[in-house]
């Protein structure tokens, strides 16, 4: 639901509507201009009669919105937006950003400069959250190879984008995307190796016959082993 009041209405009376909607339960945006007030209102509206709003002196209209994305949508949120991410600003009139996943990485040192970042900040990246996530990833690598291999060798139908979601429990089609290239770049017998090194590794983080390396020596040193499968 979207509101709005009429010119010059008072900073005091604009908090006590504000006050109103929050006390139903509401989430109440409020977009301020020179001209203009504007209310946005996410949450059951189906509870505030209309006619009770503009009761209010100071309301001038109500809207009621079935748009979906209420919280992007430019009923609600009409300024560009724009997300300074580590001074590098993204959206608007700002210069185009390109983001690359993990799948990007392809280079061993730069696998190693990521390392050392986890070795320094190892609250943030902890080893064995790591190597689980290399695991699932590598798992699902495997996993698209040998569906590949069945297609080639044993006629059966590779199954499409919308099968393979369902398959690997996804529900994003762009990093599928991402996962379906990288596979290709990787042999299953070289996968199977490193399934195998995660899986020691995995015990050394749990300081399985790690002989006292930190957390940050044991993951450049599985990150060398699996570039040199």
């Amino acid at each position: 639901m979207i509101i709005s009041t009429k010119k010059g209405t008072p900073k005091e009376e604009l908090e006590k509507i504000v006050d109103k909607f929050e006390k139903q339960g509401l989430d109440v945006t409020l977009i301020t201009g020179k001209d203009y007030n504007v209310f946005g209102l996410v949450g059951d509206t189906t509870k505030i009669d209309e006619r009770d709003v503009l009761a209010n002196p100071w309301i001038d209209n109500v809207t009621r919105v079935s748009a979906p994305y209420k919280r992007a949508n430019r009923l609600f949120h009409p300024a560009d937006s724009v997300i300074d991410c580590g001074g590098v600003k993204i959206g608007s009139k700002e210069k185009i950003a390109v983001m690359a996943g993990p799948c990007s990485i392809e280079g061993e040192e730069q696998a190693l400069r990521i390392a050392d970042h986890f070795a320094r900040n190892p609250k943030d990246n902890p080893l064995l959250v790591t190597i689980l996530a290399l695991f699932n990833q590598f798992r699902e690598i495997f996993r698209i190879n040998y569906l590949r291999w069945l297609s080639r060798h044993k006629g059966v139908p590779f199954p499409s984008d919308t099968e393979l979601i369902g398959i690997l429990r996804m529900n994003n089609a762009y990093a599928l995307g991402e996962l379906k290239q990288t596979s290709a770049r990787w042999d299953n017998r070289r996968v199977f190796r490193i399934l195998g090194l995660l899986r020691e590794y995995d015990a050394k983080s749990k300081g399985m016959n790690a002989g006292g390396a930190p957390d940050g020596e044991l993951l450049r040193e599985l990150l060398l082993k699996i570039f040199l499968q």
